[in-house]
């Protein structure tokens, strides 16, 4: 297998950069495409997973009812124990756009793989490995969030030396999570693939050594 690093030139770069501006362009516009029921009822079933009725907390996820914001999410918190008998007191509202929060680093990732100068095979190999993996962070990146929120009344403690910590890193992930895994991910499968075989460096080695023993008297 060649490595890429010897192929990589402006040319390829260059090829590269206007295939993923025209992947990228052509998953935002599919993206209003998938804002549709079969999509929404998905996106009900990943957030049922977040769902939860303890005696300790509930939680509970609901997609927007506005006909303009059709995958706007929430996730409610509850601390059973901080509530009024008349059932009022003290609840955490978790809000994101569930469309961008879960398909915008998947759509990023698959940009990223399609314009690569890979075989076909392999990007779409890389792909169905990498959309588990997205969902994944997401998942986990969520949790963080409910964690985080859960604090506010009283279901998980944070020192106040950590609080500041806790505060810059929800930003960080906010803006960078998505982003930065689908990238961690699409460098590996690069790197990889940048690497030759044991049999092409073995082949090269034998083609130099041929050549040398041919310049022997």
């Amino acid at each position: 297998m060649p490595s890429l690093t010897n192929h990589l030139t402006p040319e390829l770069i260059r090829k590269f950069a206007l295939r993923y501006v025209l992947y990228i362009l052509l998953l935002s516009v599919l993206s209003p495409l998938l804002v549709n029921d079969f999509f929404a009822q998905g996106i009900s079933v990943m957030g049922r997973v977040f769902e939860a009725d303890m005696p300790e907390f509930t939680r509970s996820f609901e997609l927007s009812k506005e006909a303009a914001h059709p995958l706007n999410a929430r996730i409610t918190i509850v601390n059973p124990s901080l509530l009024n008998p008349d059932g009022s007191g003290p609840v955490r509202h978790l809000d994101f756009d569930a469309l961008g929060f879960f398909w915008s680093p998947i759509a990023f990732m698959m940009s990223l793989f399609l314009a690569s100068p890979f075989p076909w095979k392999r990007r779409f190999l890389c792909i169905l490995v990498g959309i588990p993996l997205m969902l994944c962070a997401s998942y986990w990146e969520m949790r963080f969030l409910i964690w985080d929120e859960s604090s506010s009344i009283g279901l998980a403690w944070i020192s106040p030396e950590w609080r500041e910590l806790v505060t810059a890193l929800r930003g960080i992930l906010g803006y960078t999570m998505g982003s930065s895994f689908a990238i961690s991910i699409w460098l590996s499968a690069i790197w990889g693939y940048a690497q030759p075989s044991p049999s092409s460096s073995q082949a090269s080695t034998g083609k130099r050594s041929g050549k040398e023993h041919s310049t022997l008297p």
